[in-house]
């Protein structure tokens, strides 16, 4: 009877390790497909801020890529250089032509131009009077 409850007691042992091992070999391949797809995500290439600029201005451009510009300019580039004392650096005027052109684009909605001036404002507070002139002229532009 002992000898019956051990070889018993040993097959189960032995199921058990390979269950073991089955689900301890199972684990790195979804760990290895998880890295491979963060791997690719990384590197997935930036656009420059002019790229995502000419995507804006460029009239055919659809609500789904207005809104994922606008989103890759507020990740991306999002600060914009310091004040010079009480006037704007020179490159505020890039974002400043292209808060016009989102403002006057043909498929743009108020959600993406508002988030977009909330954002930059968000990272910008300096430039915040500024940011809000430039969406009104904007915004009075548009031939409505």
């Amino acid at each position: 009877m002992q000898t019956t409850t051990l070889i018993i007691l040993f097959i189960l042992l032995v199921i058990i390790l390979l269950i073991l091992v089955i689900v301890y070999t199972a684990e790195p391949k979804d760990k290895a497909k998880k890295q491979q797809e963060k791997n690719e995500q990384n590197s997935i290439k930036i656009r420059s801020f002019n790229q995502l600029y000419e995507c804006i201005k460029n009239k055919s451009t659809s609500e789904k890529e207005l809104t994922i510009a606008s989103e890759e300019v507020l990740k991306h580039y999002a600060t914009i250089t310091p004040k010079l004392g009480s006037r704007p650096h020179p490159d505020f005027n890039k974002y400043a032509t292209m808060i016009m052109s989102l403002c006057r684009h043909p498929n743009t909605t108020k959600s993406i131009i508002l988030h977009f001036d909330k954002k930059l404002q968000e990272s910008n507070p300096s430039y915040s009077r500024e940011i809000e002139s430039f969406l009104s002229k904007g915004l009075n532009s548009r031939g409505l």
